[in-house]
């Protein structure tokens, strides 16, 4: 038996009629008529929906044919193959821009010291005397020296212990053999500032040094560099006193914490500006 079918015209005139009776209904009856008219045409639009042809433009070639299963899996690799390529490039890009966004926030926090200096990635990391170390990609080409200060965010973290032309080793302030001119930024006694073995909980500290008949100092109280090794500008925070100790009549030794402790940086600012040459008196 013949399905019988419904022509589009018809349907297409019948809408149009029902459209223009709509116009004549009253504002507050109209919703209510809207609402029946759609549910008692909803199979209509069912049918036309279920009828209408897919296409599928992807599973047949230009001239119309089906592509055979063989055309149809390289297809399939091919777009595999591009998916792949695309996210490893989106993975390399997010990691680049990850990398700019050290160097740019490395630079950000260090520029308004009035010093020169440059970012530089850390490449490298090395455990030497259970003090971290690290080699980052900027030497002697670009101005770095040995003993040039470095900082991480504004705060002091260590010096360079040596350069190569284009990389140099940076030892932290915790490494007991490097060391920096000190003060306390409200007490102004100054110091040298040097690491410490890391204590049995592991803790990485420094020690000052003051040489003082009465020394002003809090715990809690900033150290920061004094300016005066021609390493660093005056006012770089290096840490906070956390102990205080009488050692002689005129001797003092502060424990005192890092303002930083981190060796998995991915960006550091290296001062290049040059001590300044004092003309000393020569020793006769």
């Amino acid at each position: 038996m013949r399905r019988a079918t419904t022509s589009p015209r018809v349907v297409l005139l019948v809408l149009s009629g029902l459209a223009l009776a709509m116009l004549c209904v009253p504002e507050d009856q109209a919703h209510a008529l809207r609402s029946q008219t759609l549910s008692a045409f909803a199979p209509v639009f069912s049918y036309f929906a279920s009828t209408r042809p897919v296409t599928a433009s992807t599973h047949r070639n230009a001239d119309g044919s089906t592509p055979s299963p063989e055309a149809l899996n390289a297809q399939l690799t091919a777009l595999a193959q591009d998916r792949d390529r695309l996210k490893h490039e989106n993975i390399l890009l997010r990691e680049q821009f990850r990398q700019f966004a050290a160097l740019q926030d490395a630079w950000k926090t260090s520029s308004g010291l009035g010093a020169k200096g440059l970012p530089a990635r850390v490449i490298a990391r090395q455990v030497l005397w259970q003090e971290p170390l690290l080699g980052v990609d900027q030497g002697s080409a670009n101005g770095v020296r040995q003993g040039s200060g470095v900082l991480y965010r504004g705060a002091a973290l260590g010096r360079v212990v040596s350069a190569a032309p284009n990389a140099s080793c940076v030892a932290l302030f915790t490494h007991p053999s490097v060391t920096v001119t000190a003060r306390l930024a409200e007490g102004r006694a100054e110091g040298v500032l040097q690491g410490m073995k890391p204590g049995e909980n592991g803790e990485r500290l420094c020690r000052m040094k003051v040489v003082s008949h009465d020394l002003q100092a809090r715990e809690g109280e900033a150290v920061v560099t004094s300016g005066l090794d021609g390493s660093f500008p005056a006012g770089c925070l290096l840490g906070t006193v956390a102990r205080i100790e009488r050692s002689g009549d005129m001797e003092w030794t502060l424990t005192v914490k890092p303002a930083c402790t981190e060796t998995n940086v991915e960006a550091v600012f290296v001062l290049t500006t040059p001590p300044q040459d004092v003309p000393w008196p020569r020793k006769k």
